[in-house]
C-alpha cells in the first residue's frame, strides 16, 4: 500500500509496471504467467545442461557422477544458485531498483500475455473446485465476468485442460514405452 506517486519521477519504470500490475487482478495474471516462464525457463536449463551418457568429469568417482550429473542434481543447483536465488535476493533488498528497466518491463507484459493466452488457464478452475470443497467464497478483484468475457475466459480454461490432458497422456506413454 505505498503510493505510486512517490517513485513515479524517480524510477519510471517500474511506475508503469506498477500502474498496471496494481489493478484488479492483474497481480495474479502475471503471477501465473510468471510461474509458467519459470517452468519453462527451467526445463529448457536442464535440457541443454543434460549429461552426455558416457561422460566423465575429472575423474570423479562413479557415485559422484551418478548422484549429481546423471540425476540432474547439479543443474537443479545452478539453476537455483545462478539464475533464481540472486535475483530474487536482490530484488527482495531493492524492488523498486530492481524492476526499473525496460528488461523487467519487458518481461512483466510477457507473463501477462502468456495467461491471456490460456496455456494455464486450469489453474483458475483448480482454484474455483478447491475453494467450493472447502466451503469458501473466492476473493474476487474485478467484477464478474458475463457475456463474452466469460466465454473467452471458459474458451481458456478447455483449452488449457486439452494441453494438460495431452502432455499428461504423452508423458504416460512414454514412461510406459521407455
Amino acid at each position: 500500500p505505498v503510493s505510486q506517486e512517490l517513485y513515479k519521477e524517480s524510477h519510471p519504470v517500474s511506475y508503469k509496471i506498477a500502474e498496471h500490475c496494481n489493478k484488479g487482478a492483474n497481480l495474479d495474471r502475471y503471477l501465473l504467467g510468471r510461474q509458467f516462464g519459470v517452468i519453462f525457463v527451467v526445463f529448457c536449463v536442464n535440457l541443454s545442461g543434460g549429461p552426455i551418457g558416457t561422460a566423465t568429469l575429472w575423474n570423479m568417482p562413479e557415485w559422484v557422477i551418478q548422484v549429481f550429473f546423471k540425476t540432474g542434481f547439479s543443474m537443479i543447483l545452478f539453476t537455483c544458485m545462478v539464475g533464481q536465488l540472486n535475483t530474487q535476493v536482490n530484488a527482495s533488498i531493492c524492488m523498486l531498483d530492481f524492476i526499473n528497466n525496460y528488461f523487467s518491463l519487458f518481461t512483466y507484459w510477457g507473463c501477462i500475455f502468456v495467461e491471456f493466452t490460456g496455456f494455464v488457464h486450469f489453474s483458475y478452475a483448480i482454484s474455483m473446485i478447491v475453494h467450493n470443497l472447502a466451503g469458501q467464497q473466492m476473493e474476487q478483484k474485478e467484477p464478474a465476468k458475463e457475456g463474452f468475457d466469460l466465454l473467452f475466459f471458459w474458451t481458456r480454461v478447455l483449452f488449457s485442460f486439452g494441453i494438460l490432458s495431452f502432455s499428461l497422456i504423452i508423458t504416460i506413454a512414454a514412461l510406459f514405452e521407455g
